[in-house]
């Protein structure tokens, strides 16, 4: 509905783990003058760090078709000049490695009162992947996704039985969320898209959903995606670490696809969901890292990046994840250094 949380901080006060407390937000020539010695200081090393990060992202650019500035965590992208060295924005994320957040000045959006839900159902997820941009042209408040996988360790689990009915019948399904400031409006804007999908040569089936409490019990669904696909009866335990994947909305699909080859030829599982319309995929795989055979596995597994790079990139997926980084060898030296103007390099 409104982007990237970054995308809604206008200021932040922080404290370092110097102990030094201080305000930072954008920080233009023009607004450096008005900020403490200290704040300034931090000013003037956000600016000089700003003109690395430029050559950084400036490689990701001519290296990746398709280049986002999407990166979960450590939003580089926000020290650029053209973005005013937004220091609070590059911050929202980092989840404490950098400072500790004492408050924050947001913008405020507009919140309306009426919602209209409708659940898409496709032959699997990367079906679905390929819906994105179509649906994003049309407006809606909120687009997430989520696999057969997920619904099939719910029921493993014997989770939400009664809220499961309520998708229909599919391998893939996009929840996809309108508002307006009436019912009347909301529900336009759902059928209007729901119109243009079925003109498709292969439309998706579809439920509609206007009363709130069905919208709320389909949408308890997709927020246990992560409880359901975690220690799943009778099968491997899963992990994290590769989680916030990074990918233009336009390209979910193909990325799905390429992923799932590469998971395919080294033997591993996976369950995906996430919220698809800001292309923040999240997912959970079967890596063995208990016994002997499964860790050399898992760390010829991670040895392939620099193969898997070119294998996105044929893909023109522009991916940019936090742990699994299709170019971590470029962009981890510049967080380094990130961490270092704070006082955190110790």
């Amino acid at each position: 509905m409104a982007g990237k949380t970054s995308d809604n901080i206008d200021e932040l006060e922080v404290i370092t783990y110097e102990g030094h407390q201080f305000r930072v937000g954008h920080t233009s020539e023009q607004s450096s003058q008005r900020l403490s010695g200290l704040a300034a200081l931090a000013v003037r090393s956000t600016q000089s760090f700003g003109t690395c990060a430029t050559a950084t992202l400036t490689r990701f650019a001519r290296s990746i078709p398709g280049f986002r500035a999407a990166s979960p965590g450590y939003n580089l992208d926000k020290l650029l000049p053209e973005a005013d060295f937004h220091l609070a924005q590059a911050l929202v994320g980092t989840e404490g490695t950098c400072v500790t957040v004492l408050a924050a000045r947001c913008r405020l959006i507009p919140n309306p009162p009426a919602r209209v839900l409708v659940v898409l159902a496709y032959p699997d997820i990367y079906a679905a992947g390929d819906d994105v941009p179509e649906i994003l042209a049309h407006g809606p408040m909120g687009l997430e996704g989520l696999d057969d996988n997920i619904l099939r360790a719910m029921e493993l689990k014997d989770l939400h039985p009664r809220e499961r009915t309520l998708l229909p019948g599919g391998g893939g399904w996009l929840l996809v969320e309108f508002g307006g400031g009436s019912q009347q409006e909301a529900s336009d804007k759902t059928r209007e898209l729901v119109e243009a999908l079925r003109r498709q040569s292969h439309p998706p089936a579809f439920s509609l959903f206007e009363n709130r409490n069905e919208q709320e019990m389909v949408w308890r669904v997709r927020r246990s995606a992560l409880g359901a696909s975690a220690q799943v009866p009778g099968e491997k335990e899963t992990c994290e670490g590769w989680e916030d994947a990074a990918v233009p909305p336009d390209r979910v699909g193909p990325y799905l696809r390429d992923f799932r080859r590469l998971l395919d030829r080294y033997g591993y599982r996976s369950s995906t969901y996430g919220h698809f319309g800001d292309g923040c995929l999240h997912t959970r795989i079967d890596f063995d890292l208990k016994t002997k055979e499964g860790i050399a596995h898992f760390r010829f597994f991670w040895g392939i990046r620099g193969r898997s790079r070119a294998f996105l990139r044929s893909a023109d997926s522009a991916v940019w994840c936090g742990v699994y980084c299709c170019e971590g060898l470029v962009i981890y030296p510049e967080i380094g250094k990130l961490l270092s103007l704070l006082g955190l390099d110790n």
